[in-house]
């Protein structure tokens, strides 16, 4: 088939994960491609990715087009609907439906493809012996309406129950706190209850909330007494006379008028941008315009809705220079090497555990690691092993530094050569399940156990100390060399510009002698250059 048969293809929510790689392939076989979205402007922006990304890949031409949802579903051809089928099932079990229910009720392939595959998943859990995180809820909303005498005893038990951000709930929270609360049965009069919510908050439908829930709370509790705080502490007039003005647009709300007794405050600018670009852009001016009348850099912080939003803005601030932090990125347990440690550890607890399996990319290519014998996991640790070197060592310095050079293949494969060499290495020496006990011993370390916290420990060192970070350390992040300078008294930190990784503080002799030299005649004249910023720094946060 050629290139001028192909049908033209429409992905409707193509702007997802699941959505850019199916565009992304189907642009390369020569298919045209349509990127639908909600907004004509999220569609552009996931194209000019999907160019961007093409190019680096050597593809040069390709034929890709933005279109809202419903001008892309008119256009094309074939018409793919991206929508996570973690997603439905999600729905399904908010609206507290199960699997057999969903196949007796659906009215399309759709909805009956959805029901199979629901099945499936819900058969997979129980083989794992394990629940998601609205089996949770659902289970438990079944287990009260089917055993009357287990909902008497949590009635019993409970007899306040408080519920929080209670705009933010679904169908099936909303059961629940019905089931908890209950009806005055007998001796057993109905349960205190008191919700706390905001219907002008409402921000979670896209998981299910349902605003109904808040609406209608007089209603399916008429004794109840309503409290409408309105006096607010913590924003200027003006802003709240902006927020009042914007939410009054709002069809379903309970209605309400915050006010304060503060001042009015700044006026507030609002700058309509062309698109994400030129809105990183003005944002820097402002910033760079804050910083010259001579207010501290410190002061300035820069909100946006989800963390895909950061990228235009970090590259606008590395383009001027200016240095920034983000807060509130990847956490700890959400933090890849994390989560493939936790799924070994689940896997020890429960064998039937095939998420924990699939989770980890080294158990995934050496199943053996379920098994009893010398040989086990031992391709998973040569996996581990290839995919540690990446954080110890960017990829690009591979080739300069790291390249076994009697391999054949050449260019971009000597990196791959040389992880493989190292993994080989690692499992002459190291027992594979000695390997991973060793690692989880070492990941256990805790120094802050029994001081009072990491913090208290810092602040216990009494001895002169240099930090020195490494600019391109992956392992031990710059932000986490901060962290130690910040909070063992009077400390000092350099930074050292290498490509080498965190092996930099190993190859790069030279700058480390510089970098110590440097803080010894410091010491001797006694200044830290570091040590106001510091303080300046903890009196902010």
């Amino acid at each position: 088939m050629t290139t001028e048969n192909l049908p033209v293809l429409a992905i409707l929510g193509g702007t997802g994960d699941l959505g850019t790689g199916l565009a992304r392939r189907w642009a390369q076989a020569g298919y045209e491609v349509i990127i639908g979205s909600r907004t004509l402007e999220k569609a552009q922006a996931a194209v000019a990715d999907l160019r961007e990304v093409m190019a680096e890949r050597g593809v040069s031409e390709v034929t890709v087009e933005a279109m809202s949802n419903a001008d892309a579903a008119a256009a094309a051809e074939i018409v793919t609907l991206t929508v996570p089928f973690s997603h439905q099932v999600s729905n399904l079990k908010n609206e507290l439906i199960d699997h057999e229910t969903a196949a007796a009720q659906a009215t399309n392939h759709a909805e009956r493809t959805v029901a199979e595959a629901y099945a499936l998943y819900q058969r997979r859990l129980r083989d794992a012996h394990a629940m998601d995180f609205d089996d949770l809820i659902m289970t438990t909303v079944n287990m009260l309406q089917a055993f009357p005498e287990a909902a008497e005893h949590y009635r019993r038990r409970f007899r306040h129950v408080l519920v929080d951000e209670y705009q933010d709930t679904n169908h099936a929270q909303y059961v629940l706190v019905r089931e908890l609360v209950g009806p005055a049965v007998g001796p057993i009069p109905q349960a205190e209850l008191c919700v706390v919510g905001d219907s002008d908050q409402s921000i979670y439908a896209f998981r299910g909330a349902t605003i109904r829930n808040i609406l209608q709370f007089e209603q399916d509790y008429p004794n109840a007494t309503t409290i409408v705080l309105e006096q607010n502490y913590r924003s200027t007039g003006n802003i709240l006379d902006a927020a009042n003005a914007l939410i009054a647009n709002n069809e379903d709300r309970m209605g309400k008028k915050l006010w304060t007794s503060g001042e009015d405050g700044e006026p507030i600018t609002l700058y309509a941008a062309f698109n994400e670009q030129d809105e990183a852009r003005f944002i820097v001016e402002q910033i760079e315009q804050w910083t010259g009348n001579g207010n501290a850099r410190a002061s300035v912080a820069i909100l946006y809705r989800s963390n895909a939003q950061s990228r235009e803005m970090e590259d606008a601030l590395l383009r001027v220079g200016l240095p920034y932090r983000i807060y509130g990125g990847h956490r700890f347990y959400e933090r890849l090497e994390i989560k493939n440690a936790l799924s070994y550890l689940r896997l020890l607890v429960n064998r039937h555990d095939d998420t924990a399996v699939e989770r980890d990319p080294s158990i995934e290519v050496d199943p053996t690691w379920t098994e009893s014998n010398s040989q086990a996991g031992i391709n998973g640790m040569k996996a581990a092993r290839a995919t540690a070197l990446i954080s110890y060592r960017n990829y690009e310095t591979y080739q300069i530094t790291q390249a076994r050079q009697e391999n054949s293949m050449g260019g971009n494969l000597r990196a791959v050569s040389y992880q493989r060499y190292q993994g080989e290495k690692l499992a002459k020496r190291f027992n594979a399940f000695s390997y991973y006990r060793l690692s989880t011993m070492m990941d256990s370390q805790d120094v802050g156990r029994n001081r009072g916290g990491v913090v208290a420990a810092l602040k216990s060192i009494q001895s002169r100390t240099l930090v020195i970070g490494i600019k391109s350390d992956a392992l031990f992040p710059i932000v986490e060399q901060e962290f130690l300078a910040k909070h063992i008294p009077d400390a000092s930190f350099q930074v050292i510009d290498s490509l080498y990784g965190h092996d930099g503080f190993l190859i790069e002799s030279g700058l480390m002698t510089k970098a110590i030299r440097l803080w010894q005649k410091l010491l001797r004249l006694e200044v830290n250059p570091m040590a106001d910023f510091f303080k300046e720094l903890e009196n902010v946060n």
